[in-house]
């Protein structure tokens, strides 16, 4: 209902008589989107019996239905929207519940547009500046202040996202404050999205590596010898053929000089043996 209808101006609200603690628990568990309230006594008020309950409230503050959530139809919904103010699907617009005059008009426009970032500095202008009004002075004090919940709304609800571990919609999110607003707020974004994107970078490299060690551990659990382990014998197993194939062919060349040349044959023979050895002790040596 609220991803259908919050453009149509639907905002939906979830209440708990429960305490802050297991809801705030509750909440970032499940990444909830919507507002939530703890401690509430309003199921009394509104005559709640069971749970879940709903309570529909139409543009004028009426209930226009209460009951089970699961049998609110849309059509309801709809009937009890007529008239509402149109409500931007941008997350970053800023809700308005009432209008402004004179220069805050388009100020406030472009805050509930989704760009808050916009009118952020301008409505600090005017909040600081001599020549303006009381009235203006107040009105941006309140636009100000307005701005400034809704991006600290945003932030929790990315470290909602990120404990839930849905990193993906908790960058999205911080990722979109460093780039709307200047200052303060868009700094502290943009430091906590690094801080998330290097954990997360460590976070794959150490899966990979403990990957990769599970792996090796469950081969020689079956017995089998690991591909790293594998790799390196077979490249000893190389050389040692390298080794045998070089001495057969030593030895055939010695034959054949005994056969030509008998005296000869032998200084060359025992010359062979003792580089042999040298070369047979260098490489135990290096293993």
């Amino acid at each position: 209902m609220h991803d259908e209808f919050a453009s149509q101006g639907l905002v939906v609200v979830a209440v708990s008589d429960e305490g802050d603690k297991l809801v705030s628990d509750y909440i970032d568990s499940l990444g909830i989107q919507i507002a939530v309230g703890a401690g509430s006594p309003a199921s009394g008020k509104y005559g709640v019996n069971g749970i879940p309950h709903s309570v529909l409230i139409d543009v004028n503050g009426r209930i226009a239905w209460s009951g089970s959530p699961y049998e609110l139809s849309k059509g309801k919904v709809k009937e009890a929207l007529k008239g509402a103010k149109k409500r931007s699907s941008n997350f970053m617009a800023v809700p308005l519940e009432e209008d402004f005059s004179g220069r805050l008009t388009a100020l406030a426009k472009t805050m509930s547009g989704g760009n808050p970032g916009k009118s952020l500095a301008a409505l600090q202008a005017i909040a600081a500046d001599e020549k303006a009004t009381a009235d203006e002075k107040t009105g941006a004090a309140t636009l100000i202040s307005s701005i400034e919940e809704h991006a600290q709304l945003l932030n929790g609800q990315a470290e909602g996202f990120l404990k839930s571990y849905d990193v993906q919609k908790g960058l999205l999110v911080l990722d979109a404050l460093a780039k709307e607003f200047s200052g303060t707020i868009g700094d502290a974004a943009k430091a906590r999205a690094a801080e998330v994107d290097e954990g997360t970078r460590r976070c794959r490299g150490a899966h990979a590596r403990s990957r990769a060690g599970l792996e090796d551990r469950c081969l020689e659990g079956q017995g089998q010898v690991p591909r790293g382990r594998r790799q390196a014998q077979g490249h000893a197993r190389g050389r040692a053929r390298g080794h045998d194939d070089a001495r057969q062919q030593e030895g055939l060349t010695s034959r054949r000089e005994s056969e030509q040349h008998p005296g000869r044959a032998t200084a060359s023979v025992a010359a062979r043996i003792v580089q042999g050895l040298v070369a047979q002790r260098a490489e135990s040596v290096s293993w």
